[in-house]
């Protein structure tokens, strides 16, 4: 007897089946549909035999569904919301559970969820297997695919594969300016319409970060961007059944938009147009560096820039406003932890505004400048003593673990090392106790992301060279520290700090050399087998 070639779905419907890759994998019909094809042990993607050893799984035995829910509960309850929002909650745990899920798809979601097990093995076998079965995809250009390779890119930027990690993001990007992601389609339902718009604003903040950390221009503009992100939980509350007539009432944004568009309270809203002010604060420490500016205009582009941060922490609306109020209130509902991320990210620019006013000789001392150097020590500060609230909630949905969190944790000790170094007495203890818990805060990243361990190094080597110099210019914005600061994908030489000294300042470093050397630094915690060289 003939063997039957064709999926059951294609057979009662009398299509063409077409194998999408490999023999156990879907169709491209049941993919594109996004169906449990029969050519699947239970709709779920298998592992190769070659896996066996490494991951348990044994041939012939697909990832089982309680696997598949438990690495996927992993990412969307520590990560999802925080660096991206991809997905309709209810409509992603639904498939999974029925095993309808895209099959790379759910290979990406388990990778990053096994990284967060700490099942390091089974992680490295499900990435290849996402990328093997996106890249044999690629023309489909549909929302999972770009969803998945969002979060291949994702992957590669915490095992440190800056090169993948920018190609997957590219790929995403042309196929979302390729299908026009950003206009609503009246077909879709209301939660299509919402997972597309959060995609295109997930998108335009990768590139924001992704090209910073390389030195790369950005490729994104906010010309025909999508409406700003609904509330959260009104989001999360629609099902694929609603009609798509007006679920989001933002108008489209330009630069000249702000929060008060938006008055569902949405997080989301509030992270794009946070991230707005990314951009500009790169170019400006880049122009500075590059001499393009002088010291009186790259002081009023500060001003300017910091009004702007004032006035988006001054237009939050109270329900997303930094509170033990609301941190309790979104803890309960499962928006804890990007709460935190939101207000992270706001201390971590400001941190990085107002950097290149910490070298106490580099510039002409004005009553302004100081100020800002005042403003960048609390704002690495807030950030520290931020994350360690974060850390300190037990229940899930605070967690605040993805990747990015390492480099802005090594951005706020930098500054926390200055204050330690020049700060006033009263400041010490402080400073020392927030280096402590951030290095706490980064051999707990360490467990879960390769990256970690470069981004400490490079923190580390910048600790040594402050500590060995005895020279105050250690903080001084030059190529070297915008590379630190900003371009953590991309290697970085031993700092040499070679700003000569004039003959007061010699004089100061003499007269400061035997209080500076009693200001002991806080060593990076070693735990089992995390020492870093």
């Amino acid at each position: 007897m003939k063997l039957a070639q064709s999926c059951q779905q294609c057979r009662r419907a009398k299509r063409r089946c077409v194998r999408s890759g490999l023999l156990t994998d879907p169709c491209t019909t049941c993919l594109q549909r996004q169906l449990s094809c029969s050519r699947t042990r239970r709709g779920l993607p298998r592992l190769a035999p070659s896996d066996k050893e490494e991951t348990g799984i044994g041939d012939n035995e697909g990832i089982s569904r309680e696997l598949g829910v438990q690495l996927s509960e992993e990412y969307l309850t520590k990560i999802h919301d925080r660096p991206h929002s991809l997905f309709h909650t209810p409509s992603l745990r639904a498939q999974i559970r029925g095993g309808s899920v895209n099959p790379a798809l759910l290979a990406a979601l388990c990778a990053l969820g096994a990284h967060l097990a700490r099942r390091g093995a089974l992680a490295a076998s499900l990435t290849a297997r996402a990328k093997r079965l996106v890249l044999a995809r690629l023309e489909e250009m549909s929302v999972p695919i770009m969803q998945t390779c969002i979060l291949i890119a994702n992957i590669c930027a915490a095992n440190a594969e800056s090169a993948s990690e920018a190609l997957f993001f590219r790929i995403a990007i042309g196929m979302a300016q390729i299908t026009n992601i950003a206009v609503q389609d009246s077909t879709d339902s209301a939660a299509l319409g919402e997972t597309k718009v959060r995609i295109w604003w997930t998108l335009f903040m990768a590139d924001h970060w992704c090209s910073s950390s390389l030195g790369m221009r950005r490729d994104m503009a906010l010309d025909g961007a999508p409406p700003l992100p609904m509330e959260e939980a009104a989001f999360y509350s629609l099902t694929d059944s609603h009609n798509p007539t007006n679920t989001n009432t933002n108008t489209n944004t330009n630069t000249n938009n702000n929060t008060n568009n938006n008055p569902d309270s949405s997080l989301w809203a509030h992270m794009v147009t946070l991230v707005q002010l990314f951009g500009p604060i790169q170019d400006l420490n880049r122009q500075t560096v590059q001499g393009k500016l002088d010291q009186v205009t790259a002081q009023r582009e500060t001003a300017r820039l910091a009004s702007q941060l004032d006035a988006w922490q001054d237009a939050l609306p109270a329900p997303v406003r930094l509170t033990s109020a609301n941190l309790a209130r979104h803890g309960r509902r499962g928006t804890g932890g990007p709460l935190v991320a939101l207000h992270l990210g706001f201390h971590h620019y400001a941190t990085l505004l107002f950097f290149q006013y910490l070298d106490p000789f580099g510039l002409a001392p004005t009553p302004e400048r100081a100020r800002f150097a005042a403003r960048c020590r609390s704002h690495a500060a807030q950030y520290s003593s931020l994350l360690q609230r974060g850390r300190g909630h037990s229940q899930p949905g605070w967690e605040t673990v993805y990747p990015t969190v390492a480099q802005m944790t090594v951005v706020s000790s930098s500054v926390l090392l200055h204050t330690l170094l020049f700060g006033e007495e009263d400041e010490l203890p402080a400073a020392r106790a927030a280096l402590h818990a951030n290095f706490a805060a980064l051999v707990e990243l360490e467990q879960y992301w390769p990256i970690v361990k470069l981004l400490v190094n490079r923190l580390l080597k910048f600790q040594n060279s402050c500590l060995l110099s005895a020279n105050p210019h250690t903080h001084r914005l030059d190529h070297w520290m915008v590379r630190f600061l900003f371009e953590y994908a991309l290697p970085l030489d031993e700092k040499t700090i070679d700003q000569p000294l004039s003959a007061t300042e010699q004089a100061i470093v003499s007269s400061e050399a035997p209080r500076l050397a009693a200001r002991a630094v806080p060593s990076y915690p070693v735990g089992s087998g995390n020492r870093l060289s």
